[in-house]
């Protein structure tokens, strides 16, 4: 493909890292070694600014999960020349439904809208001084998700007679998208009274030091520029603003003080530009006053044209019906552990404000994605209904990728292929314009040709053969080829795709096409037998090998693909001896544990084992992974990239990531119905206890390729129920049941019984429906 399916960074990670440079000189720190990428520079940089300007600080001064990390260190220990994020990496996305861009959150208030212009906090004061919210613990006032369907995050406190509440969220306004802050003063009192808050801009986020080297208020526009980029905006003039440093502990008093100032902005060499803004709010008798702060999600620099726009409660009114709009589309879940309702609801939101950014990335932790993990967000946007969000992904791929250019790269263009034949599938034949017909047919052609290109020069190669020593010439084993398990995992997906697009390529008459197509299928299939033949008959390394971590990884990423894929060619108890091979030490107490390049433990790449065995019915071992990734969810239940042991918080990357929602979504589902073939299995990968469990299991609208269908599960005075609705009659239905249940007592209705498996891991019934709804019953 052309180089316009690369990543458009628009954010400028170039700029960024020129500013970090100067900042970290200035504070005399000793520049990485060469050769690092931008983004793991200014990951370097940060942690060693933040070494320097947050050992010694005073609490005030810092964001929530530096004091808390800090909270237990000695300050006086100088030889610490690094501290980063590694224990609160907890954060919520401020966005909307199908977003290009969303701000972050922390739990105490403190709000990103744009990485490279720092954060906006809000200080409140009472009549002991200042409010700081970051140093506010769990038991008092902290900024939360008031409903996953509305996904406006409220901070409520009482200071005297006046209420304080701050309502945080997402609003898109001609086409460009802020994240609002909504300030609501409501005096309680009797009497007239005053109310004084303070809006700062800080250089620093929820990873630590953001630099900011100028800050600049314009009072006539009523906003504030850092770093030459709009941060604020608001609709009411402060009484006062003070310019200061961060790190100079007396800003918090010149605050409180705050003289009068015609100064209009203040630059920084050491990055810690910083202002704080007071507001004076005067109060009738059970009166209420609104102020509004937004910023863009958008780079939008002085000179760029900025039309004025009035903020009212009708914009929040519009976000919020956005949002219920696809609360309503989306798949209707209700599970006996009820914890899993809002964690399913909160992933399907992290899909929908993340999928735009995660097709088209701006930064460098989402362009770092590959094409299966993109295709993986979209086929879970698709399973959990959020298909006016996957229609627009789809739409927007379809158009802005440049059609086949020479050979294709295998690696991004299969899962693409595969990726947009999912969302034909799952809409049931949507209408293909010409354009994206042409697209496909290009695509489909370009794939088949570089697959034929690569299967025309294949050659499987022996495996090593290596002697035991040279006392023994004659005794030799095979050594496994160093990356055959993901080349095998990329055969899958080729061939995945090109199954895919038959039902679009077979209508159009395309003779030759269609002929290579069939041909490349047939071969591919061959070809996958050959490399798990390989596969069987070489030597695995040594666990104490350096390569076996890597080669673990890879069995897991093949077993994720074949989860998903499910693709024939490739044997079950093949992938059964794959799974075996993994080490117990790799999956740390339900955890996958990595180390990239210290030790990590992940929160959802144990959910893709999770995957694997519901789709080979070892149910056994699903609800210890799925209980244990639920230890590790958010208060406003999402899934960090990794996790924390100790604080079980985020220790590394996204703290919302969109990978654990897309594996979450996935594993749930199939746990409940999933299509192999033209049959449908029911409850297959579910807990034993969920069965029985006096809170029901109900699933509506759940999108199969075959349309759409519902499940429950409950129980009445004396008998337990298994109900299963469709669409459209599947060839058969496999229920399973728990393995306490005799099948003589099992009762179906609406189906005839075609075979029992009571001795099954997870014993289970074959039934051909025989209506739309079959139910199936049996004693208490």
């Amino acid at each position: 493909m052309s180089a316009s399916w690369g990543p458009v960074l628009i954010i400028n990670e170039l700029t960024r890292l020129e500013r970090f440079r100067r900042v970290a000189e200035h504070h005399g720190l000793t520049p990485p070694r060469d050769g690092m990428l931008p983004a793991d520079e200014i990951d370097n940089l940060q942690s060693q600014l933040n070494a320097k300007l947050y050992a010694a600080a005073e609490q005030w001064m810092l964001p929530s999960w530096a004091v808390l990390t800090l909270k237990d260190t000695d300050k006086g220990r100088s030889l610490v020349t690094e501290f980063s994020n590694n224990m609160y990496c907890n954060w919520s996305l401020i966005g909307g439904v199908g977003t290009k861009r969303y701000g972050i959150v922390d739990s105490r208030g403190l709000v990103i809208p744009r990485i490279d212009c720092g954060s906006i906090d809000l200080w409140l004061q009472n009549e002991d001084g200042f409010v700081f919210p970051a140093l506010i613990g769990k038991d008092g006032p902290q900024l939360r998700l008031v409903s996953s369907d509305d996904q406006v995050y409220e901070w409520k406190t009482y200071i005297k007679s006046v209420e304080f509440t701050r309502l945080v969220y997402h609003v898109r306004k001609d086409e460009i998208e802020y994240v609002f802050n909504e300030v609501v003063l409501r005096n309680h009192g009797l009497e007239k009274t005053t109310f004084a808050f303070y809006v700062l801009v800080r250089p620093m986020s929820v990873l630590g030091v953001e630099p900011i080297e100028l800050i600049e208020y314009d009072a006539e526009r009523r906003c504030i520029y850092a770093n030459s980029y709009l941060a604020l905006m608001f609709d009411k003039s402060p009484s006062a603003i003070v310019f200061g440093e961060a790190d100079d502990s007396d800003f918090a008093e010149r605050v409180k003080h705050m003289p009068e100032s015609h100064d209009v902005q203040t630059a920084s060499v050491a990055g810690q530009a910083t202002l704080a803004m007071r507001f004076d709010v005067s109060l009738t008798p059970a009166g209420a006053q609104r102020i509004f702060f937004w910023s863009p999600l958008a780079s939008i620099g002085k000179t760029d044209e900025q039309a004025p726009i009035k903020p009212s409660t009708e914009d929040r009114d519009n976000s919020i019906g956005e949002w219920f709009d696809f609360s309503d589309l989306r798949v209707e879940t209700t599970f006996p552990e009820e914890r899993l309702d809002t964690l399913f609801s909160q992933a399907t939101v992290s899909l929908a404000m993340q999928a735009f950014p995660v097709m088209f990335p701006e930064v460098s932790h989402l362009a770092s994605l590959d094409w299966i993990e993109r295709m993986r967000v979209l086929g879970a946007l698709l399973r959990s209904g959020c298909t006016t969000v996957a229609k627009e992904v789809v739409d927007a791929l379809s158009e802005n990728m440049s059609s086949p250019d020479g050979q294709l790269d295998l690696s991004m263009s299969s899962p693409l292929l595969w990726g947009l034949h999912q969302y034909l599938e799952y809409t049931q034949g949507a209408t293909l314009n010409v354009d994206r017909l042409r697209f496909l047919k290009q695509l489909t052609a370009g794939v088949v040709a570089a697959a034929r290109g690569q299967l025309g020069g294949r050659l499987i190669p022996a495996a090593h053969e290596v002697g035991e020593s040279d006392d023994e010439p004659l005794q030799h084993h095979l050594v496994m080829r160093a990356g055959v398990l993901s080349d095998l995992k990329q055969m899958l997906w080729n061939l995945a795709a090109l199954r895919s697009a038959v039902a679009t390529v077979s209508p159009l008459h395309e003779s030759e096409l269609i002929l290579n197509l069939n041909n490349t299928i047939e071969q591919y299939q061959a070809y996958i037998v050959e490399t798990c033949a390989e596969i069987d008959k070489a030597r695995w390394l040594s666990p104490t090998d350096p390569a076996s971590e890597q080669v673990e990884q890879e069995i897991l990423d093949l077993l994720a693909s074949a989860a998903l894929l499910q693709i024939k060619a490739i044997d079950t108890s093949f992938l059964l001896r794959l799974s075996s091979k993994i080490s117990p030490k790799r999956m740390a107490n339900g955890l996958w544990k990595v180390h990239q390049p210290d030790e990590k433990y992940s929160s959802h790449l144990a959910l893709r084992l999770a995957h694997f065995y519901v789709k080979t019915r070892q149910r056994e071992k699903v609800e210890t992974i799925l209980n244990r990734a639920l230890e590790f969810m958010s208060d406003d239940f999402h899934l960090p990239e990794f996790v924390n042991l100790r604080t079980f918080g985020g220790s590394a990357g996204a703290g919302v990531s969109v990978a654990a929602s897309a594996d979450l979504i996935l594993l749930l589902c199939d746990m409940l119905v999933s299509e192999e073939g033209s049959s449908l299995v029911i409850l297959s990968g579910v807990p034993e206890d969920w069965f029985t469990a006096k809170r029901p299991l109900l699933i509506y609208q759940l999108p199969l390729t075959s349309g759409p269908a519902y499940l429950e599960t409950g129980m009445s005075a004396n008998q337990h129920q298994i109900e299963v609705g469709m669409e459209s009659f599947p060839e058969e239905i496999e229920i399973h049941v728990p393995p306490s249940v005799p099948m003589s007592m099992v009762r179906v209705y609406g189906g005839s019984i075609v075979e029992k498996a009571p001795k099954a891991a997870s014993p289970f019934l074959k039934i051909v429906p025989l209506s739309d709804e079959v139910v199936l019953t049996y004693h208490k």
